[in-house]
């Protein structure tokens, strides 16, 4: 009798259990609840269907192209996406995550009752304290050019923050434009008018520059909008063709020292280290790092093997003292000796956490380590940060700023750039998921 039923799907053939069907010439599964929605696969419940801005077409320095690629809406549109996604710690910290909705909708409402034959926008998003109370600013300037064809200059990428944009050789100077302010204590939309503004550069800029929060600014040119299922904010797969990009909005990591193997990156010595956009780390979010080969490593002795305490993820700053760890929060294994009858495998231990360590519950990772597990660190909206099934537990850090805004810091996997910081086991990290 046969136990599994299968049947054509888009010339695939498909175990029945699971019940596939075309959505969009796509397989889906309708045990999911998928329908065709305006050309995107929508689920019924819970819309999982993100909508994002990449490149339109491939950004080389020297070439030359028309930019009139995305329509205005579709920047918009992206914006508020990205602008939730990186400054929902901020939103969670002030219990304003539930005016978004409404900000949204006045910011695009706004946007359509204006826009003429506007082909170009310029977004600002950011937040802001004035007179005592915390706001969620939306700039927007909006243009109509006849003339888009433009040469790329230069391409940059964030070493600190992954993204990605291109100067372009003539500035665009903007005439019209808006202001949308949420307060974010008693949810007040307030719409302004802005002055005119002239840029140079097209795509996605992240920096630090305000004092609050990071500050998200986008264009639409040179872009495109795509839409894709996904239950992440962003996903690295190591194992891919682009490990270093993320899956989601294409944020870029770094690596040193590491070793690219068939399943992952490897990190394997004390320089070895997988850096990740510092945004990640941030109050509401859980960052899952999935582990594969997990193996010890140290220095023999004549009678015993020697481990030195190692880093295993940390939030490095770069503007800490030299004479200091260097480090906002992290992870870091205990050292042993194999002839220790007390510790007779390595435990675990917190780093810091802004100066506050918190609350520490030790337990033995055993032989295998951290082999073939996901590791999870929670960064709940109450504040403070557990980690992984060995009970890292923290007190809130009394630091507000360590969870907005990253601002020196840098996500690593590995060697957490201290001084003296060890690696103490070689590893491969396949993939690291947030949401």
């Amino acid at each position: 009798m046969a136990k599994k039923a299968y049947g054509g799907v888009s010339d695939v053939a498909q175990n029945g259990i699971k019940i596939y069907g075309g959505v969009d010439n796509v397989a889906q599964t309708i045990v999911r609840g998928y329908c065709g929605v305006e050309g995107v696969a929508q689920q019924f419940w819970g819309n999982s269907v993100q909508h994002g801005l990449k490149p339109a077409f491939n950004w080389v320095p020297g070439g030359t192209h028309a930019l009139d690629t995305c329509p205005p809406i579709m920047g918009v549109m992206g914006a508020l996406n990205l602008g939730r996604k990186i400054l929902k710690p901020y939103l969670i910290i002030n219990n304003a995550l539930q005016y978004y909705g409404a900000f949204k909708t006045a910011v695009i409402n706004k946007f359509l009752s204006v826009q003429g034959n506007a082909n170009v926008v310029y977004t600002i998003m950011h937040g802001y304290t004035s007179n005592g109370q915390n706001y969620l600013y939306f700039y927007f300037l909006y243009e109509h050019f006849d003339n888009l064809n433009r040469t790329i200059s230069s391409i940059t990428t964030s070493g600190q923050f992954g993204n990605t944009y291109a100067t372009i050789s003539e500035s665009l100077y903007i005439q019209n434009g808006f202001r949308v302010s949420l307060n974010l204590s008693t949810g007040e939309i307030t719409i302004d008018g802005l002055s005119g503004f002239s840029y140079n550069w097209i795509g996605v800029r992240i920096d630090r520059s305000t004092y609050t929060t990071l500050q998200i600014r986008l264009t639409n040119l040179g872009m495109t909008m795509y839409s894709v299922d996904m239950i992440y904010d962003w996903y690295w797969n190591f194992a891919s063709d682009n490990p270093l990009v993320d899956e989601v909005d294409g944020f870029t990591g770094n690596e040193y020292g590491t070793v690219h193997v068939s399943d992952g990156i490897q990190i394997e010595n004390n320089n070895s280290r997988i850096m990740l956009p510092a945004f990640i780390w941030g109050t509401g979010r859980t960052i899952e790092i999935n582990i594969g080969a997990f193996d010890r490593q140290g220095t023999q002795y004549s009678d015993y093997t020697y481990y030195s305490a190692g880093d295993f993820v940390s939030l490095e700053n770069t503007s800490a003292s030299q004479y200091s760890t260097h480090l906002d929060a992290g992870i870091r294994f205990d050292g042993w000796q194999t002839n220790d009858p007390d510790k007779p495998y390595p435990t675990s231990q917190g780093i810091k956490l802004s100066g506050r360590t918190g609350t520490v519950h030790e337990q033995y990772l055993g032989v295998n380590g951290l082999l073939n597990k996901k590791f999870q660190i929670k960064l709940p909206e109450s504040g403070g940060w557990t980690a992984g099934s060995f009970q890292f537990i923290y007190a809130d850090s009394g630091d507000d700023s360590l969870w907005q805004k990253p601002a020196n810091s840098y996500f690593r996997i590995g060697n957490s750039g201290a001084p003296s910081s060890q690696t103490i086991y070689k590893y491969t990290v396949k993939s690291v998921a947030v949401y």
